[in-house]
């Protein structure tokens, strides 16, 4: 029976201690998005005193948690932007204890600055930036207190960074990336915006596909009860970017760790009182069993695999240039003749295109000049006269990938295009658009190509649906081209 006792009274204790254990967590992560995202720091605009403020006391966090500076002397990565900025990146470093492994790096960076403050009718109006990103900032800084513990017990180590200028073009992560040895980084990972997880009921790690059997490796890892997980493959939003994307790009694994955009992203509103510090913290404790699974794991590797926006060849939004050259013709719909006789085409502009794993939408915008030939009278034995006409075309075709090489792949397209016939010559005589012809044009298309890196080559078929001349309904322009483009 005493030992029964015994045994209830160390769980009670045990248990009274992690509770003490996450209520001072969340204390700590609720004084740091204070301090950070405090009116008083004006919004941590990269270069500024408040900025160089927030810094300080960043690296007196890691002093009193006791973590090393990266470098010798300094947390300080000192860098400059536009003319004559100053601006740094904070890093501290757990070593490694496996002689091998310890050359690898695991990066966990969360950048510190906003956006800073504007005047509104004499009124200073700050953006401090409490979910973007103080929030990330003191999960680091916490996780940095956690990982301290485990010290001695990380094969890998691990490289703690507050990077400064994300805000004006991810300037301290592009940074520190031309700086490391890229091939000594196992894994990267930017904490961006996770203070929002009641709101958003789960956090994203967007980028797993980027390490080998990723999705599988992260969800073997222990978590919170209440925490909820979303893998997703790649980070693929155009309009956004996070720390993870100059490493991305040099083809390091990378994870952006967020709750996604739910707070009032670069709005005045974006404030502390606003932040959900309890999921803060079981985001931070995630972090910590996260960040020694793979510290700590020999397998971790690279997949090979790039998001489509960081992968410049395989990009998830691409534009360049096409040129098209050809032939076309006039189709005789109901009638006796199939078609007339073919006469040169040529084409040329611009186009996008947005890929989503097997499926591209490409719209395109070209100068065309087609000349086709008509019979003189309305009988088709007649001598045909030479029709040539200038159009602004839009084709916008859905595309069907087969890759078989990264980023070169065969694809079918189909699709539909309008043409405005700004100009219309027959026999050297401008056509009246009232009375013998139409602006207005549009058909159908399908294409059959090949795309090797940035150099796309493809047959494309255009049939149109509406009639060329007014007098006789039954005809129609058909063209084929070969075209070529090039995206940068």
């Amino acid at each position: 029976m005493k030992r029964y006792f015994f045994l209830f009274i160390f769980l009670f204790c045990s248990f009274c201690s992690l509770l003490s254990q996450d209520s001072n967590r969340v204390e700590l992560l609720r004084k740091h998005v204070y301090t950070l995202a405090h009116d008083s720091m004006r919004g941590r605009n990269a270069g500024s005193k408040e900025n160089l403020v927030a810094a300080h006391y960043i690296v007196n966090q890691f002093q009193e948690i006791g973590i090393k500076p990266f470098f010798d002397s300094t947390y300080f990565q000192n860098f400059r932007i536009f003319t004559n900025v100053a601006c740094r990146n904070i890093i501290g470093i757990i070593e490694g204890n496996d002689s091998l492994l310890k050359n690898e790096y695991i990066i966990i960076g969360a950048h510190f600055d906003h956006i800073g403050y504007k005047l509104v009718d004499d009124s200073v109006v700050v953006y401090n930036g409490a979910d973007d990103n103080a929030s990330g900032t003191a999960a680091l800084i916490e996780l940095a207190r956690m990982l301290k513990e485990k010290e001695g017990h990380l094969k890998r180590s691990v490289l703690l960074v507050a990077f400064d200028a994300e805000e004006q073009g991810l300037y301290g992560s592009k940074h520190l990336a031309t700086q490391m040895p890229i091939k000594n980084i196992a894994l990267m990972v930017s904490m961006d915006m996770v203070g929002y997880f009641k709101k958003s009921k789960k956090l994203y790690l967007k980028g797993v596909a980027t390490i080998k059997n990723g999705k599988k490796l992260i969800e073997s890892i222990e978590k919170p009860e209440h925490l909820k997980l979303q893998t997703e493959r790649f980070e693929l939003s155009v309009w956004g970017a996070t720390d993870t994307e100059p490493f991305a790009k040099l083809k390091v694994p990378t994870l952006h760790i967020t709750t996604g955009l739910k707070s009032p992203y670069h709005k005045p509103e974006d404030d502390a009182d606003r932040i959900d510090y309890i999921g803060l913290g079981l985001i931070s404790e995630f972090m910590a069993h996260f960040v020694e699974e793979f510290a700590n794991n020999e397998k971790v590797k690279p997949s090979g695999k790039l998001s489509p926006k960081h992968d410049k060849d395989n990009a998830l939004f691409q534009w360049g240039v096409v040129a098209n050259i050809g032939e076309s013709s006039l189709l005789y719909s109901k009638s006796a003749f199939r078609s007339g006789k073919s006469s040169f085409a040529f084409a040329g502009g611009m186009f996008m295109q947005f890929n989503f794993n097997f499926i591209a939408l490409r719209p395109e915008f070209l100068y065309e000049n087609k000349s086709f030939y008509f019979p003189s009278t309305l009988h088709y034995s007649s001598d045909p006269v030479k029709i040539n006409t200038q159009a602004i075309t839009l084709p916008l075709s859905v595309l069907l990938k087969l890759e078989f090489y990264s980023n070169s792949y065969f694809y079918l397209g189909l699709g539909g295009y309008y043409s405005y016939y700004f100009q219309a010559v027959k026999n050297g005589k401008f056509m009246d658009f009232s009375n013998e012809t139409y602006h207005h044009h549009a058909g159908i298309q399908g294409s059959i190509g090949i795309n090797i890196h940035q150099i796309s080559m493809s047959a494309v078929l255009r049939n149109e649906l509406t009639p060329v001349l007014k007098h006789s309904p039954i005809v129609r322009d058909r063209a084929i081209f070969l075209c070529v483009s090039y995206s940068f």
